[in-house]
């Protein structure tokens, strides 16, 4: 059981904290004791990290083949919109040329 500081007034004005004594965890309390040895625990961590890891590279591994689709859907409405301004742009100069004939 940890206890808290005691706020208590002192002679002057300013407040003053007195710091709790240091209690021990009575033996009942404290944690339990391993039963295997601490490698072993190192390594389960390091099994779950790997697995974590495994999970975010297929996360980024779809964001990023989604953002390539995104930029594919992109560039093919940009090739597009080009390809059907072209195609303006050379009705124009057909229109400006026979009209200069006149």
């Amino acid at each position: 059981m940890m206890s808290e500081p005691t706020y208590t007034t002192g002679p002057s004005t300013q407040p003053s904290f007195t710091k709790p004594p240091h209690t021990e965890i009575p033996h009942s309390q404290a944690p339990l004791a391993l039963d295997h040895a601490p490698w072993m625990d190192l390594s389960t961590q390091i099994s779950s990290l790997g697995t974590r890891m495994e999970e975010f590279v297929v996360i980024s591994d779809t964001r990023f083949y989604s953002m390539e689709d995104r930029m594919d859907q992109y560039q093919a409405s940009f090739t597009s919109q080009l390809s059907i301004f072209s195609r303006g742009l050379s009705v124009l100069r057909i229109a400006w040329r026979v009209s200069m004939r006149i």
